[in-house]
């Protein structure tokens, strides 16, 4: 994806305004001016104290109000420009013992570095050991930012989902403990909010690494209930296969969600490929069933196609026999055994396992493939009282 050349910000006043009220609401603020991002930074941190620094200004001053101690800090912070100042900032923050103000001043600096340079921003972030444990507010920061400033989020979006730094064996010690990276989802989430599309092209064009499913799932939370139709037409023009059928799956199940299926259905069974049809229809109605699994069961007994009939039975037959064993039971009773029915027969055979111990092993019995049989009896033999 190519983004336009994007230059740093002049933070206003009205960002200092938000920043005093994200400090009191505990949470960064989210009524700045639109920005776009600066380039990468590539300086060191300075050996000496910067001179716009000064390390009483970020600590708890008896004399001080509150509102005081919060506004000498902001005008601090808004004055930091390098990469170096804005570390040593963070340093100082990262050595008090207040948790709270920690956090929240944490939060603070990085809302401001995100304007200044959201690179170098990010990457400091990923390093911070206590931001694994205390990541929310600074992960809301992020998630604010990338709402307000879509472009510049999905353009640092797309550099870290390269599969450079995700994928690296080993991985660098800054990630340890941090899967999915909390910030990257972050920035996912907020733009979510304002362009989801972006964000699903993006994610749609990057390398494949383990964050991409989890980025999708997260972007799916807030587009999906929005705006399903567009949803659905944009993961059926997918062209990479992987990420289409990753998307297909989460979609799928997203759409087993709704108190109403059948728009999810007719988007799966109008999939061309047989596979993904398969693959698409089994999610929803794996979730449909969970709920609604009369429901569910009868839409797929009522399928033409025998073949994918029993391939999407085995989970609401499951969930049916729960709540209605002998429908259930008439059901798997119409047909002959066949390797076409063993897996309904062990979802049958499980659910009433612990109810009728004795019939469960005569239901067994009747799988005609001698490896599922047999794993069958023994888990039957283990869950014996």
């Amino acid at each position: 994806m190519n983004t336009p050349s994007l230059s740093p910000p002049i933070l206003s006043g009205v960002a200092l305004a938000s920043l005093v009220a994200a400090y009191f609401l505990g949470t960064a603020f989210s009524n700045k001016s639109p920005s776009k991002a600066g380039a990468p930074a590539q300086e060191q941190l300075s050996a000496r104290p910067t001179s716009s620094l000064n390390r009483s200004v970020f600590r708890t001053e008896r004399n001080q109000t509150i509102a005081d101690r919060v506004l000498a800090t902001i005008a601090k912070l808004e004055r930091l420009r390098t990469p170096a100042e804005f570390r040593q900032a963070l340093g100082e923050i990262l050595s008090y013992a207040d948790k709270t103000e920690k956090e929240r001043l944490v939060s603070l600096l990085f809302a401001s570095w995100l304007d200044r340079d959201p690179e170098a921003a990010f990457a400091e972030a990923r390093r911070v050991e206590f931001l694994r444990y205390h990541a929310g507010r600074t992960s809301r920061s992020f998630s604010q930012w990338a709402e307000t400033n879509p472009i510049a989020a999905a353009s640092l979006l797309e550099q870290t989902l390269d599969g450079r730094q995700l994928t690296t064996d080993p991985r660098p010690p800054y990630l340890d403990g941090v899967d999915p990276p909390e910030f990257l989802l972050s920035l996912v989430n907020g733009l979510a909010q304002t362009d989801p599309r972006l964000a699903a092209d993006t994610l749609a064009a990057a390398q494949s690494s383990p964050i991409q499913v989890h980025a999708l799932e997260v972007l799916m939370q807030t587009w999906f209930p929005a705006d399903s139709e567009e949803v659905f037409a944009w993961t059926s023009s997918l062209s990479n296969p992987e990420v289409r059928s990753q998307s297909l799956a989460i979609v799928a199940t997203k759409a087993g969600q709704l108190d109403d299926p059948s728009a999810g259905l007719s988007w799966a069974q109008n999939l061309k490929d047989s596979g993904e049809q398969t693959l698409a229809l089994g999610n929803l109605v794996s979730q449909w069933s969970q709920r609604y699994s009369q429901d569910a069961f009868n839409w797929i007994a009522a399928l033409s196609d025998s073949n994918l009939k029993f391939q999407l039975m085995p989970p609401a037959l499951r969930q049916l026999t729960l709540i209605n064993p002998g429908a259930a039971a008439d059901w798997l009773n119409q047909y002959e055994a066949s390797p076409q029915m063993d897996a309904s027969i062990a979802a049958y055979v499980k659910s009433i396992q612990t109810v009728n111990p004795e019939a469960a092993r005569g239901s067994a019995s009747a799988i005609t493939d001698p490896h599922l049989r047999e794993q069958i009896l023994q888990e039957l033999a283990q869950a014996a009282p």
